[in-house]
């Protein structure tokens, strides 16, 4: 992929503990919040199974496929091309550190649509590589329908 790691930024483990540790502290300061924080960060033991539920329910539809099928798919895309991964944790640390409204990881992770988009639009990538096409068209389009990013302002949150 076209981007590097700088040497100073944390590695995809600190990055999930980080964010671990925000939803605990979310969670305490706002307990009305605290079944979305469980079912989305705090019940995963990993990143990469977060952002899978994550975006899963985001594309959730009863005429495309559901939540269920979508992370498991998503997580299969994710073992089968751990880039993906890479580039998204990369992507996460690059939005904290550009995005002044952007004061703690996991606000990136659960509701910055831009940064959703890019991580379907890598998933849906992968897919029309290997030729699974019909599939790759349905989640961008849904991610266009439910989240209607932008593309001339792709890198800047317009929440």
């Amino acid at each position: 992929m076209g981007w590097r790691r700088l040497p100073d930024t944390l590695s995809q483990a600190q990055l999930w503990r980080h964010i671990c540790e925000e939803a605990v502290e979310y969670k305490q300061s706002e307990p009305a919040h605290a079944s979305i924080l469980h079912s989305t960060i705090l019940s995963h033991r990993s990143f990469e199974s977060s952002l899978a539920f994550i975006l899963a329910n985001k594309l959730d539809s009863p005429w495309c496929i559901n939540a269920v099928a979508l992370m498991a798919l998503f997580q299969q895309v994710f073992r089968e091309e751990p880039d993906i991964i890479d580039a998204a944790v990369a992507d996460l640390l690059a939005v904290h550190d550009r995005d002044p409204a952007c004061d703690r990881y996991s606000q990136a992770l659960l509701y910055f649509k831009g940064y959703h988009a890019i991580q379907a639009h890598r998933i849906s990538h992968r897919l029309w590589r290997l030729r699974r096409r019909v599939l790759a068209l349905a989640l961008q389009a849904r991610m266009s329908d439910v989240r209607a990013p932008e593309g001339r302002c792709c890198g800047c949150e317009d929440a």
